[in-house]
């Protein structure tokens, strides 16, 4: 679908590709019992989507999570980590084109697809992150400031407790 050979991928610039849809509307969700949506709710947004690697989930042999396991990524931690750069760095540039002034950043592979590097990772993206924020982008100016706020969501999952079940 995408015309990348993330398999196959030997240089981070694999990782450059960025998404963006602009004009888009989100809204608020309960969590229930039951979800529920509130379409009456929205607000804008600009989505910029990034392609991270793939270092350690393939689920179902024809499915997407096999086409995209990463072979170098798998087994060298510093490859991983320059991709995962990479798409960081090219998602926040699309959030800097689309004028965006407020960028929520997605923690880029570092979840399944993280693999064995899913405790490394996780422990480097904020200073990851920090570090794609401070490099000059024009002549003199660092590619964070061009925004307001940067923030890197954590969910936390507790699984349910036996009371709730």
């Amino acid at each position: 679908l995408q015309g990348v050979d993330y398999v196959h991928a030997s240089t981070p610039e694999c990782f450059a590709d960025a998404w963006v849809v602009p004009d888009a509307q989100v809204c608020r969700k309960s969590e229930g019992p039951p979800p529920a949506l509130f379409p009456q709710e929205t607000c804008p947004v600009v989505l910029v989507f990034a392609a991270g690697p793939n270092a350690g989930c393939a689920q179902n042999p024809k499915g997407s999570t096999s086409r995209t396991l990463c072979a170098r990524a798998t087994r060298d931690y510093e490859f991983f980590r320059a991709c995962v750069a990479t798409a960081i760095r090219t998602g926040l540039d699309g959030m800097v084109q689309a004028r965006c002034t407020c960028g929520l950043v997605a923690r880029v592979s570092c979840g399944i697809y993280a693999g064995v590097h899913r405790m490394r990772i996780n422990k480097e993206f904020v200073g990851l992150v920090n570090t794609i924020l401070e490099e000059e982008v024009t002549l003199g100016r660092a590619r964070g400031s061009y925004f307001e706020h940067v923030l890197i969501p954590c969910l936390l999952y507790t699984s349910p407790s036996p009371r709730d079940s």
